[in-house]
């Protein structure tokens, strides 16, 4: 760990990044994730490294990467506003069980920062609920679309 590496406590590390030792703790133990891009901003200056260097990952400023991004997010916006509970479906209704294993692996994407990975499955995955919204597993899809529109898109738009 970066920290140890550097001798430093908790608490000075924390008071670099502008946080509460008890929050950097939750972060090094794992019980909390640095799961947004202001957090993951003031860990990485307070340790003096690369964005990349704490999330495995290129920062999304570059130019190709910027543009998947915004890519991206204009799709998710579309499927949104195609996904309109008010309006039927475009697609044929797929079982519930598969789609809540990829709404499991677009939340896992988001919480390891791969917002471009996340935000490229969640157009396809917000029409596919849509689709379960209306079918025999009604109640179930309407949940998960409710927490894919509301917990996933909001952070990938935000983040």
């Amino acid at each position: 760990m970066l920290r140890l590496q550097r001798n430093w406590s908790i608490r000075h590390a924390a008071a670099l990044a502008g946080i509460s030792h008890v929050q950097w703790g939750r972060l090094e133990r794992g019980e909390r994730s640095a799961d947004n891009r202001f957090m993951l901003a003031a860990l990485a200056k307070a340790l003096n490294v690369p964005l990349a260097e704490l999330t495995g990952t290129g920062a999304i400023g570059s130019d190709h990467g910027a543009t998947e991004a915004k890519t991206a997010v204009y799709h998710i916006l579309q499927a949104a506003i195609e996904a309109d509970l008010e309006d039927p479906p475009s697609t044929t209704e797929l079982p519930l069980a598969p789609l809540l294993q990829r709404l499991d692996l677009v939340i896992d994407l988001r919480l390891k920062c791969d917002y471009t990975g996340a935000a490229k499955l969640i157009p396809a995955l917000l029409r596919d609920l849509h689709a379960a919204a209306f079918g025999d597993e009604r109640p179930g899809a309407r949940s998960a679309r409710s927490c894919s529109g509301h917990r996933v898109v909001r952070h990938q738009v935000s983040g």
